[in-house]
């Protein structure tokens, strides 16, 4: 009886867990949207940056921002959304199913994922600074 209740434990463990996954993927999800809103911020910046630059290394810097900001937007950002859209979807379908012995693959790929999700985070804050610091010098 005691190996049957530590089981029962066990998936429960293993519920909450996912949970937590879902949970952490769904606000992933937003941060992601958040930095698209961003994108489009800078990327209207830029325009109107534009017009204010006389030099042609300024010229060059901001053609170099303008094309790593849609690199941001309209690939990377879009790429990691879709594989995390994924993930939630493969959490939900274990969850439903109450398919706990998946031998943890979904915390191998909910761990990757946390990594690519901080890694872009780090990435694109560090990409703002720069861009703050290029329009202060215009």
């Amino acid at each position: 009886m005691t190996k049957a209740k530590s089981s029962i434990l066990s998936n429960q463990a293993q519920h909450e867990m996912l949970e937590n996954f879902r949970h952490e993927t769904k606000r992933w999800q937003s941060e992601i949207d958040f930095w698209k809103v961003e994108g489009q911020f800078f990327k209207r910046l830029l325009q109107i940056y534009t017009l204010k630059i006389s030099n042609d290394d300024d010229r060059l810097s901001l053609a170099s921002f303008e094309e790593k900001l849609n690199q941001y937007t309209d690939t990377v950002m879009d790429n990691l959304n879709k594989e995390i859209h994924l993930h939630e979807e493969y959490l939900s379908v274990i969850i439903d199913k109450k398919a706990y012995s998946e031998e943890y693959t979904y915390k191998l790929r909910h761990e990757k994922l946390a990594k690519n999700t901080a890694a872009l985070k780090k990435e694109f804050v560090l990409f703002k600074e720069r861009l703050y610091k290029f329009t202060d010098t215009i």
